[in-house]
């Protein structure tokens, strides 16, 4: 059985004028790109692209409408014959509904992150977003609210002063409408990114290697990482990657130990009285 979801939108005059087009787009946006992300995450995929199976476990289609405060009926169709074996959509709209507006922060961070914003995204028209299944009954709420109070709320830690941040890790996540990142590092918090329109084309370069990333940052309330505002980035290898000698034969200045180039003394070298005569400069 498919897979289905209610997108409710609420608002005064939503009976009578309908939900404008850009509301409409934006939420199934929101939405798509957050199943995806959930897919992702449940499936351990973790390379650039989308690949074929990861379209069609999550790809989301408008079922129908419903009249009143406008319903848009979702679901998980399958495609061309392709039977749904996986089940990583299904599951992924089970995470996602179950987590309510209290516990988003079970879900994956760059999932939760996506949610949020359709309720930074709405217009004044609309008051509030319902995500509901209509066979439980369960459902997650989303009510408007600004975007600049929405960043506020989600880093209590914006009117803290910033450091200097030297960062390394893989650079993952990157929203180039939002303008933010994710750094993943080894045994640590990821990192928030913002970058501004100067480093699109590096963070398209960067994105999905490993990085050093340099620039202003803010710590938590247990003197981690929270979020750096970039102004370095630069690919770099990771400290558990083989070592590449061709690489590091061919970077600039190489520091190279050779024997042959050894520079020696044309004497004797007399150890002992080199180390008097050091001595003796100290008691000078």
């Amino acid at each position: 059985m498919t897979k289905q979801l209610h997108l409710i939108f609420n608002g005064p005059n939503i009976r009578e004028e309908g939900v404008s087009l850009d509301d409409l787009q934006k939420t199934l946006r929101h939405m798509q790109t957050t199943v995806r992300l959930m897919v992702s995450h449940l499936a351990g995929y973790t390379k650039q692209g989308r690949p074929s199976w990861l379209q069609r476990e999550s790809n989301l289609r408008l079922m129908g409408t419903s009249p009143g405060s406008l319903v848009a009926e979702l679901g998980l169709a399958p495609s061309d014959g392709y039977n749904l074996m996986k089940g990583y959509g299904q599951r992924a709209i089970d995470h996602i509904i179950g987590s309510g507006s209290e516990n988003a922060r079970s879900l994956p961070e760059n999932v939760a992150d996506e949610l949020f914003r359709i309720g930074t995204d709405l217009s004044p028209e609309i008051t509030l977003v319902q995500l509901v299944d209509p066979l439980s009954g369960r459902q997650v709420e989303f009510r408007r609210r600004e975007a600049t109070a929405m960043r506020v709320a989600k880093n209590p830690l914006s009117d803290r002063t910033t450091e200097k941040a030297l960062l390394y890790g893989w650079l993952k996540a990157v929203d180039w409408e939002e303008r933010t990142a994710k750094l993943s590092r080894y045994q640590a918090r990821p990192v928030n990114l913002l970058f501004t329109a100067d480093y699109d084309r590096q963070m398209l370069r960067t994105a999905m290697q490993h990085v050093e990333v340099r620039g202003q940052g803010r710590f938590d309330s247990s003197d981690q990482w929270y979020s750096v505002q970039v102004e370095e980035i630069r690919a770099t290898r990771s400290w558990n990657e083989p070592f590449d000698m061709d690489a590091f034969l061919n970077a600039p200045n190489p520091k190279i130990f050779r024997s042959d180039e050894v520079v020696r003394a044309d004497e004797p070298f007399d150890v002992d009285e080199f180390i008097r005569v050091i001595n003796e400069g100290r008691d000078v």
